[in-house]
Parts: C-alpha cells; structure tokens; sequence
C-alpha cells in the first residue's frame, strides 16, 4: 500500500471517528437537555413544595409549589439563609421553633437525613399559620462534603385541623366518659389484641395506657379483676356473643387493686366477616355502682314502706271497726237530741206561750193598778199640800203615810214591769 494511500486511510479513519465522538456527544447533550427539561417539568408541576439551600444555607432553588406554600415569589426567596430574620417557623406544639432544629440546620449538624418534620410557617400575606410535613436531605460532592440540602415538603394545614379537630372531639368524649363513667373498648379477634379507653381504666382502678394490650395477657388480668363469684358467668357472656349465641350485656362486680369493689355493666357487639368469622368485639361499659346502690336503697325503702302500709291498713281496719261501733253510739246520740230538742220546742211553744200571758198580765197589771195608785197619790199630794182645805197634825200625818204608801207601791209595780220587760228582751 501506497504511503498516500496509509495516509488517507488514517485521517479518514480518524475523521470518522471524530464525527462518530462528536454525534455521540450531541446525543448526550441532547439527552442531558431532554433531562433537564423534564427535571424542571417535574419541578414546576410536582405538587411538593422542593427547595435546594446551598451549604451556607442559601436558597439556590425553589419550585413554584414552594413559592406558593410560602407565599413568596422566586426573587424573593433565592438567596435567603436559614437565619433569615423573615423565617418564622413553628414547633408541632405552636411554641417558636429554635434556629438548630430548622431542617437545614440539622442536617449540616448531623450530616443526616431529617425525615417527617412538622412546622408550622407563617406566611407574610395570611395571619393564620400553614403546616407542613417536611423531609431534608444532604446532597454530597466529589470531596464527600455537603454541596446542598434538598428540602421537601407538602402542606397538611387542613389534614392538622381534621386531626386537631380530632383530638378536640377525642377530650370532649374521654371527659363526657369520665363524668358519666362510661368507657369503650375492643377486641380485635384478628390480631389477638385490646384497646381500652382512658376511663375504661378508671373504672378497673388502673392507670390509663396508651397502647394494644395483648388479648390473652389482657384476659388473664381482667379476669383476676372480677369477683370471684362474678367470673364464670362474665366470660362466658363473651364467649356466647363470639359465637353468636346471644347479645353481649352483663353486669359483673371489679375488686379494683384499692380493694374497693364496683359495679359495672359492658355491652358490645361483634362484627363479621362475610363468611360469618368474627374479626373484632367493640363495646362500652359503665360503673353503676351508685345505680345500684341507689336501686338497693329503693328497694329496702319500698319494703319499709309496703311493712307501714300493712301495719297501717291493720290499724285502720282496726279504727274502722270502732269507728263503726262509734257510729252506732253517735246514732243514739242522735236520736235522743232529736228526741229532746223535739221536748225543748214544745217547751219553748209552752214557754213564748207563757211569756205572753204573763206579758198580757202585767200590761193589764199596770193599768189596772198604776192609774187608781196615780189617783191616790195626786189626791193625797192635793190634800196634804191643804189646797182643799186645813188640815190638823193628825190628819197631816196619815195623809202622808197614804202618799209614801202610794208612791212605794208605785216604786214596786214599775220594777216589776220593768224585770219582765227585760226577761221579754
């Protein structure tokens, strides 16, 4: 072969490879833009909020959903610090959130992963707060040093105001259990465990738990709660409602560790699977102690009571009885008042009949007597005054006598008259 032949064979073998170098460095510059714009495809339009800090904590990037979350446009979030005095964060609890527990600064600290972070951020534009669930990643470089800090997050502002409306209702019920001491609980037949609410503890006189309890653990301490005479019974009420044989509602008497000894009354039902297995008991109980109480203290007053009546209804029949005979008695009286007020009204007939005799006497008495006497004692007076003539002292003197006589007589008559004016009323 010719020296210009070898000499075009090795430039064209060359060209060829460099024209092949430079399509395949175009093909990856190709892909690499491809990449690109898909990454910042994904980034606009991922509903996570994604910010990149660089190791000084500066924001290099931040997609829109971040901008939006925080209400702040790109300009005015790149470059900011984590010390930034615009940043204030929240703790889950609402207390202001430390600089060293922000996420970028844990991780520079720790040179770990932050993962399930909740805070709260508060946005310039709103007054209330908005939550987010967050997770803060390192990014290393060549040297195996933290180049950038990825920072994702999402909000759950509306998902912790269903959870904290949540816990709200959650204390309302565990404080409507507790004052009206009724707690719930659940068998999960599955899983072999029991959940117990915070007043179904107080009922038993235990500290609430805030855990599964294991169900045969939880069986065996549940039964040394129950009075020993009280135990065969209870469980097999459990038992039967697992199997379907009859509705779970017993009442069963607790000797709490204190000694003290409760009443308590549990209902549940159990849920099914479709071929008929059951998958869990869920039900509640309630201390009824001074129910009871109370239905034996009406019970004993009932008693009292219905003893009073009977001794009572004796004593009545018994006074019945005398009051009979005292009838009897009284009718006799009756009939000899009716029998002497009948005497009394002919008596008083008799009597008015009397009175006016006696009056038609002395109305005649007092004229037939008073005016001769009125006679006598003004002649007497005429005479002894000697208007008819002289009189000697022996004359004078029985003349008087005539007038004192007249005039004491006259005296008597009018006091009779006078007695039976006023026996006459």
């Amino acid at each position: 072969m010719k020296l210009g032949d070898i000499t075009n064979f090795m430039f064209g073998t060359l060209r060829g490879r460099l024209i092949a170098l430079l399509d395949t460095l175009a093909e990856q510059s190709g892909a690499l833009a491809r990449n690109e714009a898909k990454y910042q495809r994904l980034l606009r339009n991922i509903r996570a909020a994604v910010i990149v800090h660089g190791a000084d904590t500066r924001i290099l990037m931040a997609n829109p959903t971040a901008q939006e979350l925080l209400g702040l446009s790109e300009e005015q979030l790149l470059g900011k610090a984590s010390i930034d005095p615009d940043w204030h964060f929240l703790r889950e609890d609402g207390s202001p959130m430390p600089l060293e527990e922000y996420p970028v600064d844990r991780v520079l600290a720790g040179r770990q992963p932050v993962r399930d972070l909740i805070a709260g951020v508060h946005r310039p534009d709103r007054d209330s707060v908005t939550w987010v669930l967050g997770n803060a990643e390192p990014a290393l470089n060549e040297q195996g040093e933290i180049g950038e800090i990825i920072v994702t997050f999402v909000d759950i502002t509306r998902r912790k105001s269903v959870e904290e409306a949540l816990r709200k209702r959650e204390a309302e019920l565990n404080e409507a259990q507790r004052i009206a001491h009724i707690g719930h609980w659940e068998r999960d037949l599955i899983h072999q465990r029991v959940t117990l609410s915070a007043e179904s503890y107080r009922i038993f006189g235990l500290s609430p738990q805030d855990r599964f309890l294991d169900l045969a653990e939880w069986h065996e301490q549940w039964k040394d709660l129950i009075h020993p005479e009280d135990r065969l019974q209870t469980a097999q009420a459990a038992a039967d409602a697992i199997q379907g044989l009859s509705v779970y509602d017993v009442e069963y008497r607790v000797i709490r560790p204190s000694g003290e000894v409760r009443v308590i009354r549990s209902q549940g039902e159990v849920t099914k699977d479709e071929s008929g297995r059951p998958l869990r008991m869920f039900g509640t109980m309630q201390d009824i102690t001074e129910l009871k109480q109370a239905e034996e203290a009406l019970t004993r007053l009932n008693e009292e009571l219905e003893r009073r009546v009977a001794d009572r209804t004796a004593d009545l029949l018994k006074k019945s009885e005398e009051l009979k005979n005292s009838q009897v008695a009284l009718m006799n009286i009756v009939e000899d008042l009716n029998e002497k007020t009948s005497q009394l009204e002919q008596a008083n007939i008799k009597l008015k009949e009397v009175d006016r005799l006696k009056s038609m006497f002395i109305a005649s008495m007092s004229h037939e007597l008073r005016t001769p006497l009125n006679s006598i004692i003004g002649f007497s007076s005429i005479i002894l005054n000697e208007w008819t003539g002289p009189l000697n002292a022996e004359q004078k003197e029985n003349i008087g006598a005539v007038l004192r006589s007249g005039k004491h007589l006259l005296s008597l008559i009018n006091d009779v008259i006078d007695v039976s004016k006023i026996e006459a009323g």
